[in-house]
């Protein structure tokens, strides 16, 4: 609307029930860190987000009939995945970047 340019975080899922998170550091790095250092780094994130990435693997060992990949897939398995998460119940996160969420505003009736 403004000619501004809209930056957003690609490749997000969002899910149909809360994901929950746990997060292992080992005893020398929690010695090294500070409450505030811990808190900046491990942001509490959307619970219903999850990076296509890691699906993806979930997706490989969730389905016999889809095989997991290295490098580039081909059509079939991304309509294979696409599928599987379709029926899992997931969609496309909306647009966020770290923690920012734009929120957009609905597109008013054509007249």
């Amino acid at each position: 609307k403004h000619k501004d340019i809209l930056f957003t975080e690609g490749g997000a899922l969002h899910a149909p029930d809360p994901i929950e998170t746990v997060i292992y550091l080992p005893e020398s790095m929690k010695k090294n860190m500070d409450e505030d250092s811990w808190s900046d780094e491990f942001k509490p994130t959307n619970p219903l987000n999850i990076m296509g990435c890691v699906m993806s693997s979930l997706l490989s060992s969730r389905f016999d009939d889809m095989q997991p990949t290295v490098g580039l897939p081909n059509l079939e398995t991304c309509v294979q995945h696409y599928q599987g998460l379709e029926r899992l119940g997931f969609q496309a996160a909306g647009l966020h970047c770290e923690g920012y969420v734009l929120h957009l505003e609905p597109n008013p009736p054509s007249a």
